[in-house]
C-alpha cells in the first residue's frame, strides 16, 4: 500500500486488516481534512442566497398549484377531443413542470410515460 511520500509497505491480510495497521498519523490527517470541510460549510449565505431561500417556498408552491390546474385539465372527459397539437403541448408542459419540480414521470405509465403521451403516440 501507498503510505504517502513514495514510501510503500506490504500488509499481510484484506484491507480491514491494512487499516487497524496503518499509521496513527494517516487517520490523523483524513480527520483535520473533514474538519476543514466542515468549516468551509458552516459559511454564511450571501444576501441573494437568503432571498432566493425565503422565495423557494412560494415558488415550490405555484409550481405545484400548475400541476394539479394541469393534471384536472388532463384528467377532464373532453380533454382527448382536442387537436392532437394542443395534447402535445399541454403535455408537453406537464412534463415540464414535472422536471422542475424533480418529480419526471411521476404521473403512472410505462417507462415514466404518462397516458395521456401513450394517446398521443398513437395519435401520431
Amino acid at each position: 500500500m501507498a503510505e504517502g511520500g513514495g514510501a510503500w509497505k506490504e500488509y499481510a491480510g484484506g484491507y480491514t486488516d491494512w487499516v487497524r495497521q496503518r499509521p496513527a498519523a494517516v487517520t490523523e490527517e483524513k480527520a483535520s481534512s473533514k474538519s476543514s470541510v466542515r468549516e468551509k460549510s458552516r459559511a454564511k449565505l450571501s444576501c441573494k442566497e437568503t432571498r432566493e431561500l425565503a422565495s423557494l417556498p412560494k415558488e415550490i408552491e405555484a409550481l405545484k398549484a400548475e400541476q394539479r390546474s394541469l393534471a384536472a385539465k388532463m384528467s377532464a372527459t373532453e380533454y382527448f377531443r382536442q387537436p392532437a397539437e394542443e395534447l402535445r403541448r399541454s403535455e408537453a408542459q406537464r412534463r415540464d413542470r414535472a422536471a422542475a419540480d424533480g418529480e419526471a414521470g411521476a404521473v403512472g405509465g410505462v417507462g415514466g410515460e404518462s397516458p395521456a403521451s401513450a394517446s398521443l403516440r398513437t395519435l401520431s
